[in-house]
């Protein structure tokens, strides 16, 4: 019998089979992810028409930070750590989180103009520094400012995130969008929705909540408005506005 009619006896056992589909779809999906992981976001402060939007590209609809309305923004600062109910819009929020020092952050890419067919933002590869980072799984994320967005009863929260692994690292754009709701005696963030450049988490079973708390959780808070948020009894989002009870 020659050497070919020899190997051709041999027949894969099913676990073979089936541990080599596993193997196969798990690389696949690896490399789905980032894939997706790496594609730019571009950045607008109004989402284009449908005849003006680029195929294929994912958007970040950036909340606003208008100066001439955010003049209120000290005072109810001042009202919450003094345990008083508060209600803020977005552009209150975001001129307070514009305070918020995050050191050797990423900075969020320049929206682009409404109606502006420019060129996705390149996400730049670069060697490590010695700026901190925390870490999710063994991989380095350093968050920059968050920025938010109130529409529909939701409240968006967007944020340039530095990924570091293998020595190397790029920047993207996470987004997240959910509500408030207790979990024991504190008020946090669930998402319904959490995308990391252009991968959306939500069809991975507790990816979106999970990594949206974690990355969120890496932003500094002052320590009087963590204590003072402590202490809230309702936080619901009202219109366009987040408000913020206290008993």
């Amino acid at each position: 019998m020659s050497a070919k009619s020899k190997r051709g006896e041999y027949e894969p056992s099913w676990t073979e089979v089936i541990s080599g589909a596993l193997l196969s779809a798990m690389i696949g999906a690896t490399f789905g992810v980032v894939y997706l992981v790496t594609r730019p976001v571009i950045n607008v402060r109004e989402l284009p028409g449908s005849e003006e939007i680029l195929p294929g590209a994912v958007y970040f609809v950036e909340g606003t930070n208008d100066s001439a309305k955010t003049r209120l923004a000290v005072a109810k600062r001042r009202a919450f750590l003094l345990l008083s109910s508060v209600s803020v819009d977005e552009n209150e929020l975001n001129s307070l989180a514009a305070t918020v020092v995050v050191p050797g952050a990423p900075v969020m890419p320049r929206p682009a103009a409404k109606g502006a067919k420019a060129p996705p933002p390149s996400a730049p590869t670069v060697k490590l520094t010695d700026r901190p980072v925390a870490s999710l799984g063994g991989i380095g994320l350093t968050p920059g400012g968050p920025n938010f967005r109130i529409r529909d009863g939701e409240v968006q929260i967007g944020m340039p995130v530095r990924i570091d692994a293998f020595g190397f690292g790029m920047d993207v754009v996470m987004q997240t969008r959910g509500r408030f709701a207790k979990a024991g005696d504190v008020f946090v963030f669930e998402a319904e929705s959490t995308t990391i450049g252009a991968c959306p988490l939500d069809r991975i079973p507790g990816a979106k909540n999970w990594v949206a708390r974690r990355v969120l959780a890496m932003v500094p808070v002052p320590d009087e408005i963590a204590t003072a948020w402590g202490s809230l009894a309702d936080v619901a989002v009202v219109g366009s506005t987040l408000r913020l009870t206290m008993p």
